[in-house]
């Protein structure tokens, strides 16, 4: 398979090979019996061209499909990324990664869009079709790597998606694949472990699984599960879209997207973090295009919040990042940044969180902000620069709403901050430490914890001026 560009493109193509020509198009949006749709704009859908089963990162920042712009006019795969608001013009991929063995509707990107996902038949593979990965780096891809058992086995496995965190995979296991077809096909999941190898997958019930499903993604929020099953009521005909949501103990039945159903069978789909529309392939004037589909009102998924971070230290790949739940002190999650510093965090609306940046050392300052999206809905892009700053005269942390029990215990949700005051002030013995607090009661309960805990660093006591019911803790 290789890659060729109509003729009468070749005049304004003018770019490296494998690049796709460029059109003049706009957006527009346009209301049907099937929700509104928005058609992607330039580089895509070139009005020769056919596209299909598009896959977008959760980040929204990379994207993979199918395109017939190759030499035998079948479809192959092409990828493209943002730069800066604007998508880069597709380029086709590499032939480790466009081959005849391919599952091509198996494709996915991980949540950062740095991974790509096949399922293709390769020498030395664990069974039929294997879930192959490849790096996406700025000079191109890197070699396939199979990840082996358990995510793979003696059968059929394609369209591995991930949780925001990478923690949990979901992915469909089927008896058979042929050609551009899956049968006999269920979802599973697997949890990685702290070792970087994954769990025994474990299929998921009887709600999901009744038959026939495939193409599992899982949305930003983590509970929100979209798939495609022949198998499931109530059906339009062949694969239908259907969505399931978990509340903590099971999965809800799931609903039928009629929005995005039809009397054929439906090819894969994907959503970003932003999670209000589908992108989706629909059939145009003349050709497929790649259109948005829009979220019905009472089918939205939650609103999620995505935080695009980055730090300021000379050693940010050093740095350890944990999110807990604000109240209960329950640990959501823990990462690391990329060796540039960069993060991606997304956080479902309907709770407060509180996210600790902490040093390789105790004796550097760790670094902490809240997020309070407990309102339901708000933003859904932010920004957080993190400079945990130095130890020295002026330095000041925030520490939040300290609280304690009427047993005078630290509140659960006050923990983990405690923890790091503690680990702190023992690190910098010498140190003295102003601590700013609105209610002397409770600043007593506080010095009393750190003193118990070990901590015998001079404090010194300030009543601000304007009650906050925040602590301070700073460097005199």
């Amino acid at each position: 398979m290789s890659y060729c560009v109509d003729c009468m493109f070749q005049a304004l193509l003018m770019q490296p090979k494998y690049r796709i020509a460029l059109t003049l198009a706009v957006i527009f949006s346009v209301a049907t019996g099937q929700g509104t749709i928005r058609k992607m704009d330039i580089p895509f859908n070139h009005p020769s061209l056919n596209y299909w089963s598009p896959f977008i990162s959760l980040d929204g920042n990379s994207l993979i499909f199918q395109c017939d712009n190759t030499e035998n006019k079948q479809p192959g795969l092409f990828f493209s990324s943002r730069l800066g608001t604007a998508w880069k013009d597709p380029i086709f991929l590499p032939k480790s990664i466009n081959s005849s063995t391919v599952f091509l509707d198996g494709t996915t990107l991980s949540a950062d869009g740095k991974e790509v996902w096949l399922s293709a038949q390769r020498a030395g593979g664990i069974g039929g079709y294997d879930l192959i990965n490849f790096q996406v780096k700025p000079d191109g891809f890197s070699e396939g790597k199979n990840p082996g058992l358990p995510l793979n086995s003696n059968q059929h496995e394609a369209s591995a998606v991930f949780t925001p965190d990478g923690g949990t995979v979901y992915f469909m296991r089927c008896a058979t694949i042929q050609n551009s077809q899956a049968n006999g096909c269920r979802i599973l999941t697997s949890k990685k472990k702290l070792n970087g190898t994954w769990e025994t997958p474990v299929e998921l019930p009887g709600e999901i699984n009744k038959g026939n499903s495939q193409f599992p993604r899982i949305l930003a929020d983590g509970e929100t599960l979209i798939f495609h099953s022949d198998s499931h009521q109530p059906n339009a005909g062949g694969l239908d879209i259907y969505m399931s949501r978990w509340n903590g103990l099971s999965w809800s039945e799931p609903v039928s997207l009629t929005f995005l159903n039809s009397e054929k069978t439906e090819r894969p789909v994907s959503l970003t973090s932003f999670g209000r529309s589908v992108l989706s392939a629909r059939r145009g004037e003349k050709k497929n295009e790649l259109v948005d589909v829009f979220f019905p009102a009472e089918l939205k998924p939650r609103q999620v919040l995505r935080i695009n971070g980055n730090i300021s230290t000379a050693d940010p790949g050093s740095m350890y990042f944990s999110l807990y739940d604000s109240a209960s002190g329950r640990l959501l999650r823990s990462f690391r940044p990329d060796i540039s510093g960069s993060f991606i965090l997304f956080l479902p609306y309907g709770n407060t969180y509180r996210l600790f940046a902490d040093p390789a050392s105790d004796k550097l300052p760790f670094f902490s902000t809240v997020y309070n999206l407990s309102k339901g809905q708000g933003q859904v892009v932010g920004k957080l620069n993190v400079d945990p700053g130095v130890i020295q005269s002026g330095f000041k942390i925030d520490l939040g709403a300290i609280q304690f029990l009427e047993n005078t215990a630290p509140a659960p949700g006050s923990v983990p901050m405690l923890n790091r005051i503690i680990r702190l002030m023992q690190s910098n013995s010498g140190v003295t430490f102003q601590v700013t607090c609105d209610n002397a009661d409770v600043y007593d309960l506080f010095f009393r914890h750190l003193r118990k805990k070990g901590v015998n660093n001079e404090m010194e006591f300030f009543m601000p001026e304007m009650p906050s019911g925040n602590f301070t803790l700073s460097v005199k």
